[in-house]
């Protein structure tokens, strides 16, 4: 943490603070691996340029708030299946896999996941229902080919006779 220039421990704060408290406490999630390259672009930022980065993640965050939202509206609301629905909608709308879970991760469902268990549960289950969704969209594009093909000659057979 940092104040005035100065940094600190965030232990000093207290045991919230520090970095394992952040993760238990406070839901924060930090992956070096996959975060570290964005650490850096934001160290490096101005303060200027920093500031708009949060006012474009925050205007992304509402846009995925509403559109969830709005295809929640869509859903036929079956108990159980309500993101499994917003999965199909979005992914009918055009959403790739990838919005498609952030849209996810805006449900009631998610955020309850992200509080209990932490954010790598809540983006698992986000990404299993999108997963699980394409799958089964797949599966049923499939059929429908298959059941094309196989009408097919049938109905040359119609037309010659």
């Amino acid at each position: 943490f940092g104040l005035e220039g100065a940094a600190f421990a965030g232990r000093r704060l207290g045991p919230a603070y520090s970095m394992g408290g952040l993760q238990r406490h406070k839901g924060v999630y930090y992956n070096a691996t996959a975060q570290n390259a964005a650490l850096v672009q934001i160290l490096n930022q101005t303060p200027a340029a920093c500031a708009q980065s949060l006012k474009d993640y925050d205007a992304l965050q509402h846009n995925l708030s509403e559109l969830y939202r709005e295809y929640a509206g869509k859903a036929g609301k079956e108990p159980g299946q309500l993101d499994a629905e917003v999965a199909a909608i979005a992914i009918a709308a055009g959403h790739t896999e990838q919005k498609t879970t952030h849209i996810l991760r805006q449900g009631e469902t998610a955020k309850q996941l992200r509080q209990e268990r932490g954010q790598p549960a809540e983006l698992q289950y986000c990404q299993q229902i999108t997963q699980s969704v394409l799958g089964q969209l797949r599966q049923h594009h499939l059929n429908l080919s298959t059941q094309t093909e196989a009408q097919q000659p049938r109905e040359r057979m119609q037309i010659e006779l």
